[in-house]
């Protein structure tokens, strides 16, 4: 995109800029939560993101690059839930782990984790933070 701009500092961290000058580096995913999901690459299943998730940054892509030929960010949903998308998602056995951004309630995420469980498959719920891709 025109409006970013990519600025190295002295140390070599990459740090992205929008339009307006704010720092917009920590809109991705903390690199635990990618370390955590690189270890199920092996498994012939994707790694599903839904629609409200931020992606990885440019710096996390180069570094994590064995999860870009695994990772997908589903469209949003015009009849569904973001609950409804993961659980469809977690049924249909396709995904080995799904991200979720947004507000879970403590039951959502309980209800999820156990489907996920049974179809060994892992769910990880980011902040509710919304983002613009």
């Amino acid at each position: 995109m025109l409006l970013n701009n990519q600025i190295r500092s002295q140390y070599n961290v990459s740090r992205t800029y929008n339009a307006f000058g704010s720092n917009i580096a920590s809109q991705g995913i903390q690199d635990e939560v990618l370390e955590k999901l690189s270890k199920l690459t092996s498994r012939p299943q994707w790694i599903l993101m839904t629609a409200e998730c931020p992606r990885p940054s440019a710096g996390q892509a180069l570094h994590f690059h064995k999860l870009g030929k695994h990772m997908v960010q589903m469209k949003p949903s015009a009849s569904l839930t973001q609950y409804q998308v993961v659980e469809k998602a977690i049924r249909s056995g396709n995904a080995c782990a799904i991200i979720a951004n947004g507000q879970f309630s403590t039951q959502e995420q309980a209800t999820l984790n156990a489907l996920a469980l049974s179809q060994q498959c892992e769910v990880v719920f980011l902040s509710g933070e919304r983002y613009l891709h």
